[in-house]
């Protein structure tokens, strides 16, 4: 097999493998896609009633509630009790109930109520058209819209499957028959190493191959090289901080060790002027 017979299949089997990469990444991108939700349907408003505030003319009596706790001080809260209890609060809730079924504030509720009877019709009127124009036309232009596109999907996907197939089928087929490389070198670094020397020389596939593996072992032991390098540097540096933190913990040890020194002396210097003031006395 010539030289440029040689070219020419390396290059051939070298587009196919970067081809076959490319498409799978493609076809694995176009499973994973999907067609967008649909569109939200229209949703009725509710009108918000609010009626006024009841307020009683009931008011907490300080003076019923606390002068007498503080002539009952062993009862003051049991007094306290029994007034926000028993006085307070029922007569406070019975003047909320008189003031809720009153004429005057039914007839107030009841005209809020047609206000808001005429804003709740209003809304489901608006809703009613919207709702018409979503079962109508927005949601069937949806699906119009995802059916088309799902029908282009999948005819995409089996176009891209049938492509891959044919690529790797005819792959398969060119390495079997040439068997231009062993099953070794059947990917895109060696491939395109042995093409470029190939293609840029007058060297042929064999001797590419003894390059690249050549190449390759160089690239292996400059890499085991650089990590056994970085290896040694960790080591220097986790040496250097343990000769660091031994000198720290040997500097705090002699600092401790003055120190002592120094109160030793000093309690001896005071025990010494103690005994010397007492033979004074």
């Amino acid at each position: 097999m010539s030289n440029e017979t040689q070219e020419q299949i390396l290059k051939e089997v070298l587009d196919l493998e970067k081809y076959l990469i490319a498409t799978e990444r493609t076809l694995f991108q176009l499973k994973s896609e999907t067609y967008g939700e649909p569109p939200e349907g229209p949703v009725c408003q509710m009108v918000t009633r609010t009626y006024p505030e009841i307020i009683s003319a009931v008011k907490f009596n300080k003076a019923l509630a606390f002068i007498p706790a503080l002539l009952l001080i062993p009862f003051s809260l049991i007094w306290i009790a029994i007034y926000y209890f028993s006085m307070y609060k029922p007569k406070k809730e019975a003047d909320i109930e008189r003031i809720r079924n009153s004429e005057e504030y039914r007839n107030e509720c009841a005209r809020l109520d047609s206000i808001y009877d005429a804003q709740q019709q209003e809304f489901e009127q608006q809703y009613a058209v919207e709702k018409k124009k979503y079962d109508t036309e927005t949601l069937p232009k949806y699906n119009n819209q995802r059916n088309a596109w799902n029908i282009k999907h999948d005819n995409e996907i089996e176009k891209t499957t049938n492509d891959l197939m044919n690529a790797k089928n005819k792959l398969a087929n060119i390495y079997d028959t040439t068997r231009i490389v062993p099953a070794q070198y059947r990917n895109i670094d060696a491939l395109q190493y042995i093409y470029d020397l190939v293609s840029t020389s007058d060297y042929d596939v064999t001797y590419a191959i003894n390059n690249y593996d050549i190449h390759r072992q160089r690239a292996l032991e400059e890499a085991r090289l650089e990590e056994q390098q970085m290896a040694n540097d960790l080591a220097a540096e986790q040496a250097e901080l343990l000769a660091e933190q031994n000198q720290i913990a040997e500097q705090a040890r002699r600092d401790a060790k003055f120190a002592n020194t120094i109160g030793m002396l000093q309690q001896h210097n005071r025990n010494k002027s103690l005994k010397s003031i007492s033979k004074k006395l």
